[in-house]
Order: structure tokens, then sequence, then C-alpha cells
């Protein structure tokens, strides 16, 4: 919790961390971390039960974002109110953001910018996503999954994430993002730049649906919803405050001499 892991560099796999546990992040960050293996920001082994990110960045790694081992199927990776970009893998490299031999859940998840070989930001056996932006993977493909279940207001700027529930957009275009920015809270993020299609996506009534129970702020802790509705990915965009009235002078008194002869 509320941890920074940065600039460390491995010869094997896991540049910021590897490990044969659980890890679970919560209002923490993993950047700029070089792996010349798997995860250059967090790769767990095959005795892991997987990664869950909580209010969490893991940004700016080489050699990928977060890796599990391939076809190990009980490996998790979980993304809640997290944001996953900028993360490379070279060569031909599948799934820099994620790259899991098991399930993918992302619940309100900017997972964007990550470039490998092939399906840059996501490559996963599962996915299951709801209220999740996959995008701008530099024409190498958003997602490789081989099963996909959505929960509904997803958005990809291609149709390769299985995003196909009436609520879902996918081959939709720019989302309209920022850049990775500290737009406050304790972890950077990517913030909905003004007239994104992410922002107010979500019914205020379908705000906490499927997977997003008890989800009542974003990443840096801002209440959801703001306006007419809740925003897609990790970034609750804020409405500015109503600036009150200006006060209402009192009415004028009219003096009316009166004249006696």
């Amino acid at each position: 919790m509320d941890t920074t892991i940065s600039n460390n560099r491995a010869n094997a796999a896991g540049g910021g961390i590897a490990s044969q546990g659980i890890i679970n992040l919560v209002r923490s960050t993993v950047d700029s971390n070089v792996s010349c293996g798997v995860g250059g920001g967090i790769s767990v082994g095959p005795a892991s039960p997987g990664v869950t990110l909580t209010g969490s960045t893991v940004s700016n790694n080489v050699g990928g974002g977060v890796a599990t081992v391939p076809d190990v199927p009980n490996v998790s990776v979980t993304v809640v109110n997290s944001t996953i970009t900028g993360n490379s893998n070279g060569g031909p490299s599948l799934g820099s953001g994620i790259f899991s031999g098991g399930s993918t859940t992302l619940v309100y998840a900017t997972v964007v910018r990550n470039t490998a070989g092939n399906f840059g930001n996501i490559d996963t056996q599962t996915l299951e996503s709801f209220g999740s932006v996959v995008a701008q993977s530099n024409g190498t493909g958003n997602c490789l999954p081989v099963t996909a279940t959505s929960h509904g207001y997803n958005f990809s700027d291609d149709d390769l994430c299985g995003f196909k529930a009436p609520t879902d957009r996918q081959d939709a275009g720019d989302p309209s993002l920022g850049p990775l920015a500290a737009n406050g809270g304790p972890t950077m993020t990517v913030l909905p730049l003004a007239g994104s299609p992410l922002i107010d996506a979500i019914p205020t009534g379908s705000c906490q649906s499927d997977g997003a129970t008890g989800i009542a702020i974003d990443q840096r802790g801002v209440p959801r919803p703001q306006g007419a509705g809740c925003d897609i990915g990790a970034v609750e965009v804020e409405v500015p405050p109503v600036p009150p009235a200006p006060p209402v002078p009192p009415p004028a008194v009219i003096f009316t001499p009166r004249f006696t002869g």
C-alpha cells in the first residue's frame, strides 16, 4: 500500500517485482523498471495465485507491465480502478500491458499505450471486463483473449477485445485521453479530455454493476459519479463547482418629498 517501485533492473523476469506468492498493490506505482525476461514491472511464477492492482499505476516498464507464466490457468490478474500504460516489449512479444497465462479481470481500468510486437495491451487466456478502456496499442492490436466476457460499458478503438455487450463501444475511434500525469491522488493517471466519449458513458444506476459493487470512487479517490453518469476507465472527470450566484442588492428606496403650504 502507498508504495513506489521504480528504476530497478533484472536479468531475468520481474524488473520491479518477481514473486511466487500473491501480489496485492493498493495506491501504489510500479514505474520505469527493466527486465530481460517478461514482466519488466511485475512478474509472478507458477506457484503464485496472481496479481491484484487497486488504485495503482504500472507504467513505462521495459519487458512489459504485468506478466504471469504462460499456460498456467490458475494465475489471475485483477485490475480495479488502476492504470497500465506506456509499457513495452520488443521483438515478437505479446501482451506488453498484461500477459497472463490464466485470467484477467478489468473493473474501471485504463489499459492504454502499451506496445509489443503483437497485441500490445493485453494477451490473456480469459478476459472479463466492466467499465474499462483498452486502446492506443500503436497499431499492434489491443487484445488477444482466448475467451472474453464483457459485463458492459467497455471502450476499445479496435474489435479484438471481445467487447460485444450492447452497452460496449468497440472499434469506436479515439478515446481522447491526456498524457500520464499528476492529476491528483497518490498515483499518476491518464485523464479523459474534454469531449471524450468515456465521460458520463455509464448511467448512474449502472455504476456499481457486474463486478463494480462498492466502487464509489475513482483511482484518485474522486467520488463516482460526477455529472450525468460514471466515466469509463480509472479516472472520473470532476465537474467544476457551480459558482455561487451574486448577491441580490436590496431594493432601492425611493424618497418622495412631501410639500406643505
